[in-house]
């Protein structure tokens, strides 16, 4: 797990930084941190140098399908003072190479005294996009697929398939199921 930190404090970038093809509004970057309690909370460096997080009261909950929820409730924000060094990092994306960037910050009771630039490394991404290339053209296959005549046909076939093979398999689990707590109502009885 992780938290979250936006920076509307100016960040110290590299020369290099102001040569990017697609250069984000880097107070808008979402940077990952695990320098807090990684509960995913946000936290905001504001353009002062204070530190503010967003408070959330989170309680758990079971959706009407039984799965486990989490309902959160936004109950404002609040300075932190929190004294310490903060690491915050993202990956940027650009056509050509990707570039992660990494960012400490020391603070004392909540006021920013020193912000660095830890790392700024250009990274090859040719694997990145062949991935993203390969994916788009499965979703792009799946959708052509889905527009052929003998789509809908096959998904009946497999529907039916899958019926029968269910109706064979619930009896077998039923019987193999009662005979376990049998076999376990007999054992306790000894």
């Amino acid at each position: 797990m992780f938290d979250t930190v936006t920076c509307q404090y100016p960040l110290p970038f590299p020369e290099e930084a102001n040569q990017l093809a697609a250069a984000p509004d880097w107070e808008t970057v979402e940077f990952q941190t695990k320098s807090f309690d990684c509960f995913l909370d946000i936290y905001s460096i504001e353009e002062d140098g204070q530190i503010y997080k967003e408070v959330v009261d989170r309680d758990l909950a079971r959706s009407e399908e039984g799965a486990l929820i989490i309902n959160e409730t936004q109950k404002g924000i609040e300075k932190v003072e929190f004294t310490g060094e903060v690491v915050f990092y993202a990956m940027h994306l650009e056509p050509d190479f990707d570039y992660w960037v990494e960012f400490k910050a020391l603070f004392w009771k909540g006021d920013l005294k020193e912000m660095e630039l830890s790392k700024w490394e250009r990274q090859d991404n040719a694997q990145r996009t062949q991935v993203l290339d390969d994916f788009n053209k499965q979703a792009l296959q799946r959708k052509e697929d889905k527009q052929k005549w003998w789509y809908s046909a096959r998904e009946t076939y497999f529907k039916i398939i899958k019926l029968i093979m269910f109706s064979i398999r619930w009896p077998i689990g039923l019987i193999a199921n009662l005979t376990w707590k049998m076999e376990g109502w007999l054992l306790r009885k000894k």
